[in-house]
């Protein structure tokens, strides 16, 4: 039965609608194509490792290391044995050892531009390689030494050498590695091998990463830097997914592929992604990280694993860039949104929420500023109170905030949660939190982090919209409020406006697009991203590959009623149309926030209120 399309009238909109939509992702397509698309390497781009690095000497490389004693084996990797040494000048050395055949099939594959790589980028969570010598039967590459050796072995290995790595220290280890993905992207080059076996950890236990041979460099094109190897394309996307599946060992311990009893051998990344959609993420968490104990802990490494799933995401376009997940990381760490919140009653017999920023550190005192100078200006009943803050001369930085006791929506909305919500209060919270949104922006305020766990449910059901800490006052122009803030993207990456993610560029149809996202989420009780056969999708797309091919009912949560209540398929069918709208691209397609409440009020009504939308 064709539930979508309820009106003529409607029909010509979303019809119209859905024309630009396909035409510009066939657009995106093509430009997505041609940023990335293989191209002949140029001769000149070539470059012997002998002009590019230090010889240091068959000899002194070869006493360095005691002429290649077995006590000074570190181990065996790939196609080449490394040794401990010491030069001349003192410094310690990891040597690889290849022979000329090993090095010859290197140079075939890496077409000179690696081992420019290698001498290019001085880093310090990138290994820096000292130099080479070869005495013409066998090649040595002499690097840093990192003397607590790979991450690999701490996480997975045996034996007395292997450390314990609390969860700070693991969160520090992902942000180091992070950075030298960033900085090496920024230079237009893909690592390819990111795996905890090539991070290396140093006395401090600080990330470095290693094995640059199997890198690539891409040329710069007038569309930004193209790859080619000769037999497929790669992207900075490849690097994205590798480490997601790094952070994934970071949270569980558990090697990238796990062995199972009576079954084959699967992938921690599966493993991890299904745990998540699931709901059943402590499953798989490594206890000793002691998030059973420590609310801050489980909150970052929840934080954490929605980033690893961002990052192993299907769609390879929507995957976040690495500059973006450093951001991400470090927000983490620096507490920017996962705060400690208390309950207890003031004096008067309030009771109330105290948020606790436990680093007074510059970021951290903008977000405390940012949060003070907006809950104090604004007052509506669909936004969290603020209370009171702590004085300026205080030790930390609190705030005071009403106390909403049934949590955040987002407990809400997983189907085996066993918390069911009906329809019609569904509805209630999506007009409730389209009057907040509209109520900020009315006022020149974005949101940019609109999402279930910041909408908050009290006594009634009611929701109150929670979570400043990213939010931005439009500046005033000649005609009212500028469209527009240059800024880059921050918030949750499935919620983000994906033209932020494109121009850096957000306002308030940025926040519409995350509203459109928790409409499809109040629909369909299912998370953010979603799995379809092997593949992983934001639920914005998911949602409109749904409608367009007029499959509706698989999208709706089929506790909702919707195939036994004539009034409730209306309703559904009008607020995922309007949802659809939310999230189109460009962003010009999409309502204001105004127009969303009033639809919404129309269709509660009966009256639809699609007259709106014009």
């Amino acid at each position: 039965m064709h539930v979508f399309l309820v009106s003529k009238y409607r029909v010509v909109i979303i019809g119209f609608a859905v024309v630009r939509y396909i035409s510009l992702m066939k657009w995106r397509c093509a430009l997505f194509e041609c940023c990335f698309a293989c191209t002949t390497s140029d001769a000149s781009t070539e470059f012997d490792i002998k002009s590019q690095l230090p010889n240091l000497g068959y000899t002194e490389l070869s006493s360095a290391c005691h002429h290649f004693h077995p006590s000074k084996n570190l181990g065996t990797r790939a196609y080449h044995k490394v040794y401990h040494g010491i030069l001349e000048d003192f410094r310690e050395v990891a040597i690889q050892r290849l022979s000329a055949s090993e090095f010859q099939f290197i140079e075939k594959h890496v077409e000179g531009c690696r081992i420019r790589i290698l001498s290019l980028l001085p880093h310090k969570n990138v290994v820096s390689v000292y130099g080479y010598s070869s005495n013409g039967k066998e090649f040595l590459l002499a690097h840093e030494y990192v003397p607590n050796g790979a991450l690999h072995n701490h996480l997975h290995g045996q034996g007395s050498k292997r450390l314990t790595l609390p969860w700070d220290t693991r969160l520090d280890i992902a942000i180091d590695v992070a950075n030298a993905l960033a900085y090496l992207h920024s230079n237009g080059i893909i690592h390819n091998q990111v795996t905890s076996h090539n991070i290396l950890l140093d006395e401090n236990l600080g990330a470095k990463v290693k094995n640059c041979l199997g890198s690539w460099q891409l040329a710069r094109g007038p569309s930004g830097f193209v790859s080619h190897n000769g037999e497929f394309c790669l992207n900075f996307k490849n690097d994205i997914y590798s480490f997601g599946v790094v952070l994934c060992e970071l949270l569980t311990s558990k090697p990238s592929y796990m062995k199972r009893e009576n079954l084959l051998d699967m992938k921690l990344a599966t493993f991890t992604i299904s745990r998540i959609e699931n709901n059943a993420l402590e499953e798989i968490l490594d206890p000793s990280l002691g998030f059973e104990s420590d609310p801050a802990v489980k909150q970052m490494l929840t934080s954490v694993a929605v980033l690893a799933y961002q990052c192993l995401i299907h769609d390879v376009p929507l995957r976040p860039s690495m500059a973006q997940v450093l951001e991400g990381l470090k927000g983490i760490r620096e507490q920017r949104r996962d705060l400690n919140l208390t309950a207890g009653k003031l004096p008067q017999g309030y009771e109330v929420a105290i948020k606790r920023f436990h680093e007074k550190k510059e970021k951290t005192r903008k977000q405390f500023t940012r949060e003070v100078e907006i809950l104090s200006l604004m007052r509506h009943q669909n936004l969290v109170s603020l209370y009171g803050r702590s004085s300026d001369d205080s030790d930390e930085l609190l705030l005071v905030y009403e106390y909403v006791s049934n949590g955040s929506l987002s407990t809400y909305l997983h189907r085996n949660s066993g918390n069911i919500l009906p329809w019609a209060t569904r509805l209630n919270i999506a007009i409730e939190t389209a009057s907040a949104l509209a109520y900020l922006h009315h006022s020149g305020i974005i949101h940019r982090d609109v999402k279930p766990s910041n909408i908050l449910l009290d006594k009634n059901l009611s929701a109150k919209v929670a979570d400043f800490g990213l939010a931005r006052f439009l500046p005033l122009g000649d005609l009212d409020f500028v469209t527009h803030v240059s800024t880059a993207p921050v918030g949750t990456p499935a919620y983000i406006d994906p033209e932020n993610f494109e121009f850096n560029k957000v306002s308030d149809k940025s926040d519409v697009y995350s509203y459109g996202m928790v409409l499809f989420q109040l629909i369909s009780s299912m998370p953010s991203t979603v799995r379809q056969g092997p593949q992983l999708f934001t639920l914005a797309n998911f949602a409109m590959g749904k409608i367009l091919n007029n499959e509706l009912e698989e999208l709706v949560d089929p506790s909702l009623g919707f195939h036994s209540d004539s009034s409730v398929m209306e309703t559904i069918t009008a607020v995922a149309e309007l949802a659809f709208q939310c999230v189109q691209h460009p962003k010009e397609f999409r309502l204001s926030m105004k127009q969303v409440l009033e639809t919404l009020e129309g269709i509660k009504q009966g009256s639809w209120g699609f007259n709106q939308i014009t």
